[in-house]
């Protein structure tokens, strides 16, 4: 077991140890509910078939603005260290469109009550870019109105959850990608700045109705500052929450969300700008959605145990 252990870390080490440029991921606030958008090792972490629906709008009222949206759905097997999911992603910048579809697959340990996931994830990318609104009218090199590009990526994340709390550490995606002249997208193996990316959080039981849920994300990426989110959420009788949080990048974040039963749950975030450009946009938004189909056994997740 040990060996495994020792050769993932290798992987991980080994693939993500050259820097250059990658597409960045959109900022999330509601990272505790989205882990399988950045990191595979999520997957089967709610112990049963789960379903998951994100969307987020992000500095809206500004022309381009990103914005992104998934679908996941991922289980354990029978055997409980192998757990396996998909993801469906689009994400839009500007004139820039990629949509993505992911196989996920987690080997589980468990570690007395708490358990250990090593997760990889391959798939494509269908990236676009609208080149009337790039090209020069007067430059005949880009005749066609669209360009796009099929291409692979990889993911690789590791992630340590009990009951109480939870700690992730993923690299999401390790190719990257960069645009030639003829405004194709090609794959960039050396000399790519990938994203690092490091979360956490967990529960602190109050009384009989009340809890806390503190977490925090950081994102490295050696081609820009380190990016940061905190988020603390009051729950009431585990069902009730509601928070407040704050991002690096000068954001107020504001949180509900709705365990409307066991299985279906409801979240959404407004994300209010305090940097000096906040008077050219209104605001972010997100909403995730989440149905679990049962359980097999007693969910492990801090979040709905």
């Amino acid at each position: 077991m040990k060996r495994y252990l020792l050769i993932y870390l290798a992987l991980i080490l080994g693939i993500a140890g050259t820097f250059g440029q990658q597409m960045t991921l959109v900022p999330i606030s509601l990272f505790d509910r989205a882990l399988p958008y950045y990191n595979p090792a999520a997957t089967g972490m709610e112990e049963a078939l789960t379903a998951s629906l994100f969307y987020r709008s992000h500095i809206t009222g500004m022309e381009g603005a990103p914005s992104a949206l998934f679908f996941t759905a991922n289980a354990p097997l029978k055997n409980y260290r192998m757990a396996l999911g998909v993801k469906l992603e689009h994400e839009s910048v500007g004139s820039r469109n990629f949509t993505g579809f992911f196989f996920d697959y987690a080997y589980r340990m468990r570690l007395g009550s708490n358990t250990l996931a090593f997760a990889l994830e391959g798939g494509i990318y269908s990236g676009s870019i609208d080149l009337v609104t790039l090209r020069d009218p007067s430059d005949l090199t880009w005749s066609e109105n669209t360009s796009s590009s099929i291409l692979p990526n990889f993911g690789v994340g590791a992630l340590y959850y009990g009951k109480i709390y939870w700690i992730s550490f993923s690299v999401p995606r390790l190719l990257g990608y960069e645009t030639k002249e003829s405004g194709e997208y090609g794959i960039k193996v050396a000399n790519v700045e990938r994203d690092f990316i490091f979360a956490g959080g967990g529960r602190i039981k109050l009384n009989e109705d009340f809890d806390i849920e503190p977490s925090a994300l950081m994102l490295f990426n050696p081609g820009t500052k380190l990016k940061y989110n905190i988020n603390a959420l009051g729950v009431y009788r585990q069902r009730y929450k509601a928070g407040i949080g704050y991002k690096s990048i000068q954001a107020l974040v504001f949180i509900l969300t709705f365990d409307i039963n066991r299985q279906t749950s409801l979240a959404y975030s407004y994300d209010l700008n305090l940097a000096p450009m906040s008077n050219l946009s209104s605001s972010s938004h997100e909403i995730h959605f989440q149905y679990t189909f049962g359980y097999t056994v007693n969910a492990n997740n801090p979040r709905g145990f």
